[in-house]
């Protein structure tokens, strides 16, 4: 049985004790305590008051695909895919998924093989924090284009990291857009 899951789209509704709710970002970390007849039982720590109850399996994804596989596949399972590389330093395994253009900068930092070296010569520090964007889940910001934190969509100012995805509209595929830190 895994430990943790992801939602697999919006709007998964979580069935509680009395109550069912919404789960309202796709890949939103649930952490997993047991499974029944129900389904799994979970508690969604990013959820207000900590929403507990049961989810279908057939609701969330728990299993990596490598990234190019990933790419190809729903949001969610490219989103894993993302979160696994990067929690294991599998960096190499992403470069494949990264746009051409690839943002880590603001000024006029975009080169994926760039990002590489920036991202070796700082320790991968901003990289390590993927996974943490990612377990609050994905925000739509336009037609296959998806941010995380949510903050960084719903506020104009917001200068921590983000990060982008898009399906291409030329390959129909995921892709990782940019990894960012905000500028005062």
């Amino acid at each position: 049985m895994p430990q943790v899951v992801w939602t697999a789209r919006p709007e998964i509704a979580i069935r509680g004790d009395s109550v069912a709710f919404a789960v309202a970002h796709p890949f939103t970390r649930l952490d997993v305590s047991g499974r029944d007849t129900l389904g799994l039982r979970v508690v969604c720590v990013g959820c207000p008051d900590g929403g507990t109850g049961w989810v279908s399996e057939a609701n969330v994804v728990a299993e990596p695909l490598p990234p190019m596989e990933a790419a190809g596949r729903s949001l969610a399972e490219f989103a894993l895919a993302v979160r696994h590389a990067t929690a294991w330093g599998e960096v190499a395994t992403l470069v494949p998924v990264m746009a051409s253009d690839f943002t880590f900068g603001f000024a006029s930092q975009r080169d994926r093989n760039a990002a590489i070296t920036a991202w070796q010569w700082e320790n991968f520090r901003d990289v390590d924090q993927v996974p943490r964007l990612l377990d609050a889940g994905l925000v739509s910001i336009a037609e296959d284009f998806w941010v995380a934190p949510a903050a960084y969509a719903e506020n104009p100012g917001y200068t921590g990291l983000r990060l982008g995805f898009r399906r291409s509209p030329e390959t129909g595929r995921w892709e990782w857009l940019f990894l960012v830190r905000g500028q005062l």
